[in-house]
């Protein structure tokens, strides 16, 4: 306490620093908007705003490039598919059982479906390349990717763009313009073969 108390100005450096990294971390894998992350912040008692966690954020990937060797775009590519995966997971078992129950007749039937529809997001993932996912938005994408792979199934009423959006919290004009660029990249969901 004695050492914040005279270096009272380096420890909130540390703390805004600390919570950059918390934030960097999470921002891709959770629904969780920055302003919620502050308000979290300030609930906790840490004074912080947008500019100095943008800062903070700065200073931190500087950081981590000046330590990091530079990564092969194997390795990068490999990293923003493993994101795209674990938001996809999160995101498909966000969708509770009462929401489609009408179209299943069992939760087991419903979990089935979930496995299949990740079987599918990995096969889609193989099939594209790093250009056309280096400047993603992934919690964007994995909406659409949800939505398209809900269009490959012969019930194309279950992933509805309503549901998709309330679970996602994205727009379904997002959500459309996701769909249609995998359209783009891997033609129409009927005609996937999965």
């Amino acid at each position: 306490l004695r050492y914040n108390k005279n270096h009272r100005h380096n420890y909130q450096n540390m703390v805004i620093i600390f919570l950059a990294i918390i934030w960097l971390e999470i921002k891709d894998t959770t629904n969780i908007r920055i302003d919620e992350f502050i308000e979290v912040s300030k609930d906790l008692g840490h004074k912080i705003n947008k500019k100095m966690i943008s800062n903070a954020m700065l200073k931190v990937k500087r950081t981590e490039k000046l330590l990091q060797e530079k990564k092969s775009i194997s390795e990068v590519k490999k990293e923003i598919k493993e994101k795209i995966r674990v938001v996809f997971q999160k995101d498909i078992n966000n969708i509770p059982f009462e929401e489609v129950q009408q179209f299943f007749q069992s939760v087991s039937e419903f979990e089935k479906m979930k496995i299949s529809m990740q079987l599918i997001a990995n096969k889609i993932l193989l099939q594209i390349s790093y250009k056309q996912i280096q400047n993603l938005n992934y919690k964007a994408f994995v909406a659409g990717l949800i939505y398209y792979i809900g269009q490959t199934f012969e019930n194309r009423k279950i992933f509805t763009q309503n549901l998709i959006e309330k679970y996602t919290k994205f727009s379904s004009t997002t959500i459309r313009k996701k769909f249609h660029t995998l359209i783009d990249i891997l033609g129409e969901p009927q005609k996937f073969q999965s």
